[in-house]
């Protein structure tokens, strides 16, 4: 295998020395590879990456358990891909607390400054004029699971379908309304198909603890097996819990709380969160494929 430029190594070195964030840099990582349609490494990886800070030769990196060859392949392609500085661009931009990056002082990246900036595509800002986000206008974070999933450009139309025992709230809602909310700390989200997914993944790279609950007992039922394995994979990588096989029935608020009331077959369970998102689909199930 060909060796990366160096521009790829400086890019590399770019990334795990970026004073983000853990959460941010993992969503760094993580929609770097969901861009280029590649299964993204384990929260556990990054961390060590991370660790290991700035390095001199891409041989280190077999120094971290479950970064084999495979995975090292798929990075040095997404690094030396022509898109990289875009995609980077556009990741910075949906991350709205993420300052523009900087090289460390302390890093010789082999480059001089205006290398690095066109590098990182800092001259190049986000273009509202993409084609819009599966989950609607206005919404920026990169739709990760709908790359995953191969329909980037899903279009889906139609009001948040409630739940019986769930009135909407200033802290129950659906995912329009929850969308325009900050990210809280502690997220449930009641449905574990597309939207609920999408959502989770986008939180919990931001940090939030988020669980999922849903009355099956797979993610995204209704497509292929492997497709629903690989995305309950990057979800869990990024920390989202699932509870499958669980019903919710109802909510109430205590001690500043949301406090949702479920159960399983053989229990009663309750959960707890700061916001509660219901995603048991849309009213108006419409959702086109663009080509």
């Amino acid at each position: 295998m060909s060796v990366l430029p160096d521009t790829g190594l400086a890019a590399y070195n770019t990334l795990v020395t970026m004073r983000l964030p853990e959460a941010s840099l993992v969503a760094l990582i993580v929609g770097l590879h969901a861009a280029a349609e590649q299964p993204p490494p384990a929260k556990k990886v990054v961390r060590q990456m991370v660790g290991l800070g700035p390095i001199r030769s891409w041989k280190q990196l077999r120094a971290i358990d479950g970064f084999g060859r495979r995975r090292q392949a798929n990075l040095r392609q997404i690094l030396g891909s022509s898109s990289f500085s875009k995609t980077l661009s556009t990741l910075l931009a949906a991350l709205n607390d993420v300052p523009a990056p900087v090289p460390p002082p302390d890093v010789d990246f082999g480059m001089s400054d205006e290398e690095f900036a066109s590098l990182m595509g800092l001259a190049q800002p986000f273009s509202s004029s993409r084609r819009s986000h599966p989950l609607g206008e206005g919404v920026t974070f990169p739709p990760q699971v709908a790359r995953m999933l191969r329909r980037p450009h899903a279009q889906i139309q139609g009001d948040p379908r409630p739940l019986y025992g769930f009135p909407f709230s200033d802290r129950v809602l659906g995912f329009r309304d929850a969308l325009r909310r900050p990210t809280p700390k502690q997220a449930l989200i009641v449905g574990a198909g597309y939207i609920g997914a999408e959502v989770g993944l986008h939180w919990a790279t931001r940090g939030a603890q988020v669980t999922i609950l849903d009355n099956g007992p797979v993610v995204l039922r209704g497509y292929t097996p492997e497709h629903a394995a690989a995305v309950q994979a990057m979800l869990e990588d990024a920390g989202v819990m699932f509870r499958f096989n669980v019903t919710a029935t109802g909510w109430t608020e205590q001690d500043g709380k949301v406090v949702v009331t479920a159960h399983t077959d053989e229990a009663s369970l309750t959960f707890s969160a700061d916001l509660v998102m219901v995603a048991v689909g849309v009213q108006v199930k419409a959702v086109y494929w663009a080509t």
